[in-house]
């Protein structure tokens, strides 16, 4: 994150924000009452992106007095949201406000999710856009909370199905060994070995199921483990091959995990559905968070796009729900990525394995 020079505002500066009288284009009255009046934070930038003023809710929220912040680029502070652009956030017309879900950089270089929304308004010197944000770290930590609880669940029922069905078929299969020591006609033989057949069928297919439900790598070995049994049963079901790059320098907090692994999850079964013959996933730590792409070179049913269009959407609004965001990139080369970011805990990182 930049560090900012603290500087003294001058006193013409001051006088400015009387004297300007910014107004909005709409209903002419002034606006310089605006950022004190409103509880949540709130700041008026420049055409060019530069701090003009600043209320105290936003002192208090990104840590920097306001003398700290007029004349640099609010794009120092607010950044890594769903639009790619010089401005992190568009205003389509006048008088027309514009949302999205971002991450803020405070003084003391830590993150919080943000959303932010913007009005552009026009005053005898020129347009001036008008920031409003709301600290989302409550509602991500909530959603972080939900999808673990929902986790518990699924281990759970996996734990079940391991120490219950599982454990069952296998004694099954070892009693049919000793019958098989007492059977000499052919027929029945061959009918030992039907059943032993369809045993070891179920097996598998529990097991998989178990790495659907809850991929044990999510428990201790990692992130990336658990991808990579994800990997193998689609490898098993589609005949798809696969490639797994774990660039990860720390393993993400057990929260984080499950977010990255679901949303994995609901990447590669959307690239499945165009018929590939390689998916590659890269898994990156990236600005604070973690990066996770997925590319394939599949083509059927989905043209040149990652996926279909229900596909994307669901993959969007788990990164958004995670406090991140998802990309989906033209094909290039025959291959087709779709890019998922989504912020690190607040927790202390684990070290990776």
């Amino acid at each position: 994150m930049p560090k900012f020079l603290a500087r003294r505002k001058d006193a013409n500066w001051r006088a400015s924000r009387e004297d300007v009288g910014i107004r909005s284009a709409s209903t002419k009255l002034p606006l310089t009452w605006l950022p004190e009046a409103v509880p949540d934070p709130m700041a008026i930038v420049g055409a060019n992106d530069e701090f003009r003023f600043v209320n105290a809710a936003w002192e208090t929220l990104f840590g920097y007095r306001e003398a700290e912040l007029v004349g640099h680029k609010i794009t120092s502070l607010v950044g890594d949201g769903p639009i790619v652009s010089a401005i992190p956030f568009a205003v389509p017309a006048d008088g027309q406000a514009d949302r999205a879900e971002m991450i803020g950089r405070k003084k003391d270089g830590s993150w919080l999710p943000i959303d932010v929304t913007t009005m552009r308004h026009e005053t005898p010197v020129g347009s001036v856009r008008v920031v409003m944000v709301r600290d989302m770290t409550e509602r991500w930590q909530d959603e972080d909370l939900s999808q673990a609880a929902q986790e518990l669940d699924r281990k759970r029922i996996a734990d079940e199905i391991h120490d219950g069905s599982i454990q069952s078929i296998t004694a099954a299969s070892l009693r049919l060994q000793q019958l098989r020591r007492g059977v000499s006609e052919p027929a029945d033989l061959q009918i030992l070995t039907t059943i032993e057949e369809l045993l070891e069928m179920t097996s598998v297919g529990l097991r998989e199921l178990m790495v659907k439900l809850h991929a044990p790598g999510l428990d201790g070995l990692g992130l990336a483990t658990a991808i990579r049994e994800l990997v193998e049963v689609l490898r098993a079901d589609d005949g798809v091959s696969t490639e797994v790059r774990n660039r990860l320098q720390h393993q993400p907090p057990f929260q984080r995990r499950v977010t990255l692994f679901r949303i994995a999850e609901d990447a590669l079964r959307a690239a499945c559905t165009a018929r590939p013959r390689q998916v590659t996933v890269e898994i990156d730590d990236h600005n604070h968070g973690f990066l996770l792409s997925v590319q394939h070179d599949g083509t059927v049913d989905v043209g040149t796009d990652f996926a279909a269009a229900a596909d994307r959407a669901r993959i969007a609004v788990r990164a958004r729900l995670g406090g991140g965001w998802a990309r989906f990139d033209q094909r290039v080369r025959s291959l087709a990525r779709a890019s998922i970011w989504i912020p690190a805990a607040g927790a202390v990182l684990e070290s990776a394995p």
